[in-house]
């Protein structure tokens, strides 16, 4: 079963083939045999066709005694109007009084899997700095920032429960450690092995932001790792890296310009 993201199938059976199909087969021998609501629609149908030609022969007998007794006023004039004339739109009025049978369908219970949210999300653009990294050159940036983006993004993702084999992260989550794996090599165990988390916020929709206080285990040094709109995340930053690994301050002009930036990948639905 695939709760969450995308999976092959093969189908070695389809139709009548399958252990449902042949058990419906065994069940339904009479092909003239009505389900519950094709026998409820034919009834209300039948019902609704007499009522409709009761009225319509009704209305076509008076039309045909005043034609011939002359006391018809609109277009049937004795000795000027044809009796073929007369009998066509009687057979005219019968003929949209008729309600036809059309065939029901029922729906049979006979679904075993059902697949929802099938789509799949997946990292498209990567913004370092003030710079744009292409997919699959991602290793231009130094070591020391490769290490701070898999840290943000192997200990700040949603961690399962404690023996829990199995987990569903959300869509956002999983198309950023995908593209955290292939793209840059991040190892979530080893991380966890160098890393632990000394305080934990969760992610607030308030203030659309959350963040985590981690500690390295090698030199016992404190990093902080936020997470949230760039706007929110921005409005907290004084300083950034860029791909060297030189650590820069945040002017007037840089803000404006990581603000074009985050507002041109919000109206590309990103």
């Amino acid at each position: 079963m695939v709760s969450d993201g995308y999976a092959r199938m093969i189908v070695i059976r389809v139709g009548m083939n399958t252990r449902w199909g042949k058990m419906l087969s065994t069940k339904w021998k009479d092909p003239h045999e009505t389900t519950p609501i094709q026998a409820r629609l034919q009834t209300v149908t039948s019902l609704t066709s007499k009522i409709g030609l009761l009225a319509a022969s009704s209305v076509s007998l008076v039309w045909l005694v005043q034609y011939l007794m002359g006391n018809k006023r609109n277009g049937y004039v004795p000795g000027k109007t044809e009796f073929h004339e007369v009998v066509s739109e009687m057979v005219g009025i019968l003929a949209t009084a008729i309600v036809r049978k059309h065939s029901a369908c029922e729906a049979i219970a006979s679904a075993t899997t059902i697949y929802t949210k099938l789509n799949q999300m997946a990292v498209t653009k990567f913004w370092l700095g003030e710079g744009f990294i292409e997919q699959g050159a991602s290793s231009q940036a130094v070591p020391s920032v490769i290490e701070l983006l898999h840290q943000a993004v192997s200990l700040h993702t949603t961690q399962p429960p404690l023996k829990v084999s199995s987990f569903n992260w959300t869509l956002t989550e999983k198309a950023i450690i995908c593209w955290a794996i292939q793209e840059m090599g991040m190892n979530t165990q080893e991380l966890k092995e160098t890393c632990s988390i000394v305080h934990d916020e969760a992610f607030d929709s308030v203030k659309t932001s959350g963040g985590f206080l981690m500690k390295k285990n090698d030199d016992n040094t404190i990093h902080v790792h936020w997470k949230g709109t760039p706007e929110a995340i921005l409005a907290m930053c004084s300083q950034y890296y860029d791909t060297t690994g030189i650590v820069k301050a945040i002017d007037y002009d840089t803000r404006e310009k990581l603000n074009h930036i985050a507002q041109a990948m919000a109206i590309d639905g990103l």
